[in-house]
């Protein structure tokens, strides 16, 4: 997006918090946006804001705001306050513009804080209650919660989804132009993505009154006073906490808007804490874990049957083996005994062999001692 700025007449920007509206301060959405303050609802229309003789702004805004106007000496501001933190904030003329996108301010939603969770769902489990998130995310990633939403003061059911998320956006409290012109153009990347990635700076917002206070950057502002006083006292902390300037319209604007509510008190930063909310498995977690489950089963199938493959390949085998030893046992087997009966019969040839030579020899003694008788 381009940017919505009103220049004064030496060129200067007007009023560029507060009232501004903060068109690329949506993280992942868009480029920053400036603004010029808008007429507060809590002064009668027609008398000119003239600030606190005890207690004065460099200079006086030139519009006309509304209001009953007091002349009654004002105290200095409370200490730990917003407008005592805005009196310590160095003034001076913003910078140009040149050189500012977006990329300057790094990746969108990582990890500054190194507790295993982007910055939008750091912000979200902040920001909301009632919130439930996915399980097996490490307490990161938030399904639903309810947002009070900071802008509007609405309530907003959030349930994440591809087109539900876009109901709730993280916002910046000062827009990164105006970060890039209050003294962010000096910085070194590190620095500009910690910034754009700090609990401190991003809230979590309804997404229509940021896209409106993005549209409308000369008049929007929080419907009611205490919205106004709490992002006012959050950009004055913001700017404190990063050494970023006001100038002095700026100055007299913020004073304006915290007029009413003078002590209310300079923003805290919150650290980022996991959990919050009771968990419950995603559409895609279930899904997930039953084709898991599947492809384990399957898995598991081939498995078996590929081991009742190879047992089968097994008892083939043995009983091939098996087959084959009884086949050479009963070969030795008939050997043997072939074996065997050629002896048998080599013995029984021979013992009829020596049965017909004794014979034979006897025949031949029988016959000599014939022979011998008759000589005689």
């Amino acid at each position: 997006m381009g940017e919505h700025v009103r220049r004064t007449a030496n060129g200067g920007l007007a009023g560029r918090l507060v009232l501004a509206a903060v068109g690329g301060s949506l993280v992942a959405v868009a480029g920053c946006t400036a603004a010029s303050p808008g007429a507060s609802p809590d002064i009668p229309s027609g008398q000119t804001y003239v600030p606190p003789t005890s207690w004065t702004p460099t200079v006086v805004p030139s519009q006309t705001v509304t209001g009953d106007v007091s002349t009654s000496p004002v105290p200095p501001p409370r200490a730990g306050s917003a407008l005592a933190l805005l009196a310590r904030l160095r003034t001076a003329e913003p910078g140009p513009a040149t050189g500012f996108s977006r990329a300057r301010f790094g990746k969108v939603d990582l990890d500054v804080d190194g507790n295993g969770c982007d910055t939008r769902n750091d912000v979200l489990r902040r920001d909301m209650t009632k919130l439930v998130l996915a399980a097996k995310s490490n307490g990161c990633a938030v399904l639903r919660g309810s947002l009070r939403d900071p802008y509007t003061g609405r309530t907003i059911s959030y349930v994440r989804g591809p087109q539900t998320s876009k109901a709730v956006l993280v916002d910046y409290t000062v827009p990164l132009s105006e970060v890039w012109r209050s003294g962010a153009a000096g910085w070194s990347d590190t620095k500009r993505a910690a910034f754009a990635n700090d609990s401190l700076a991003v809230l979590a917002v309804d997404a229509a009154a940021a896209r409106k206070r993005a549209s409308e950057p000369l008049t929007w502002q929080p419907p009611t006073t205490a919205l106004r006083c709490a992002l006012a006292a959050r950009q004055i902390t913001v700017k404190a906490k990063y050494g970023l300037s006001v100038d002095a319209r700026e100055r007299a604007t913020l004073e304006l808007v915290l007029r009413p509510c003078r002590d209310e008190l300079a923003t805290k930063s919150v650290a980022f804490r996991l959990g919050g909310g009771r968990e419950e498995k995603t559409a895609q977690q279930i899904a997930n874990e039953k084709a898991k489950a599947a492809a384990q089963a399957k898995a598991a199938a081939n498995a078996r049957a590929k081991a009742e493959a190879r047992a089968r390949a097994k008892a083939a085998r043995v009983a091939a083996r098996a087959a084959a030893a009884a086949q050479a046992k009963a070969k030795a087997a008939a050997a043997a005994q072939a074996k065997a009966a050629a002896r048998a019969k080599a013995r029984a040839a021979a013992k009829a062999k020596a049965k017909a030579a004794a014979q034979a020899k006897a025949a031949a003694a029988a016959k000599a001692t014939t022979t011998a008788t008759r000589s005689n």
